[in-house]
């Protein structure tokens, strides 16, 4: 009884607005499993979980954020210009979508997020998109779907939250 009260009391993962991903430290982590990750990923990005969620645990970078760079630049990974990239990162083939989503999420954590980057311009969605992205309004698409992940997960954990009731 004691542990479900526990869980009742301390378990959230809220349900960030727009806005509130907008002004996000990308840098910090989500507070995501993943098994919430399952419940995002779609298309060719199914089976990516494992790898996004130890990005995060690797890179010290919001693995939602990743995840909603690939979906936005590969519409969940069903749209390439080239071989396995999902991120829209470069010119480059990769060996497959977990490859990809190392790489980049690497380069974002040390080029992007990091103060001594070479790209660090701060950590929210909006500086990376100054010199990540040549579309003005990347930040925007990336974050309504950072945004969209967390509400997903968030009525899930409620839900679940409420059988324990």
């Amino acid at each position: 009884e004691k542990t479900v009260d526990y869980v009742i009391d301390k378990e959230e993962i809220p349900a960030y607005t727009y806005e509130q991903v907008q002004a996000m430290d990308m840098s910090k982590p989500s507070g995501v499993t993943v098994a919430d990750l399952k419940l995002v990923t779609r298309y060719k990005l199914v089976g990516t979980e494992k790898k996004l969620y130890q990005m995060e645990q690797d890179y010290n970078l919001n693995c939602l954020f990743l995840l909603g760079v690939a979906s936005h630049e590969s519409a969940y990974g069903t749209s390439q210009f080239h071989k396995n990239n999902v991120c829209g990162y470069g010119y480059s083939d990769y060996d497959s979508i977990d490859d990809c989503l190392d790489i980049v999420g690497r380069v974002l954590a040390k080029n992007y997020l990091d103060p001594d980057g070479p790209y660090y311009k701060g950590t929210t969605i909006d500086s990376v998109n100054k010199t990540y992205a040549a579309d003005p309004a990347w930040d925007s698409k990336v974050a309504r779907k950072v945004a969209y992940f967390y509400k997903v997960i968030s009525e899930n954990h409620n839900k679940q939250l409420e059988k324990l009731k």
